[in-house]
């Protein structure tokens, strides 16, 4: 056994993302871990994109405030990860802040007709408009018909 990791060989070290073996102590086979490894992942998106965006900026050290705070963001990054789902395959695996960059925070204009009717004028060849609309016919698109 070496003293320290200077004296190891590189071929016997692991290899971030390799399958090497490792020590576990959770209670499920090689078999069953491998299989949760990709809901690992996904667990991982969610907490870093909830610990980069609103927690980042908890309000305060009074527990209720902070309460508020995380019902508040919880509801707005399900609401974002459900867009990107609308929108499409791509964005339903991309990251939170995507999501808000390319699809919420649109340069668009709005333009008023009469008193009700509002048109909102997207920017000209957009290379987003494709997925905008796909999540704008899901969110806002005509009724299901009456059974």
């Amino acid at each position: 056994m070496p003293s320290d990791l200077g004296e190891w060989e590189l071929s016997k070290l692991p290899v971030p993302g390799s399958r090497t073996p490792c020590k576990c102590d959770c209670c499920f086979g090689l078999i069953q871990a491998e299989g949760q490894h990709p809901d690992h992942a996904v667990i991982e998106q969610v907490f870093a994109d909830v610990t980069s965006g609103p927690l980042a900026h908890m309000p305060s050290g009074v527990f209720a405030a902070n309460a508020a705070w995380l019902s508040i963001a919880a509801t707005a990054h399900n609401l974002v990860r459900a867009a990107g789902a609308l929108a499409s395959l791509p964005f339903a695996k991309a990251r939170a802040a995507t999501v808000r960059r390319d699809l919420i925070a649109v340069a668009a204009r709005t333009a008023r007709h009469g008193r009700s009717h509002i048109t909102l004028h997207l920017p000209q060849g957009w290379h987003r408009e494709q997925e905008w609309l796909n999540l704008w016919d899901a969110a806002c698109g005509p009724p299901a018909a009456a059974a």
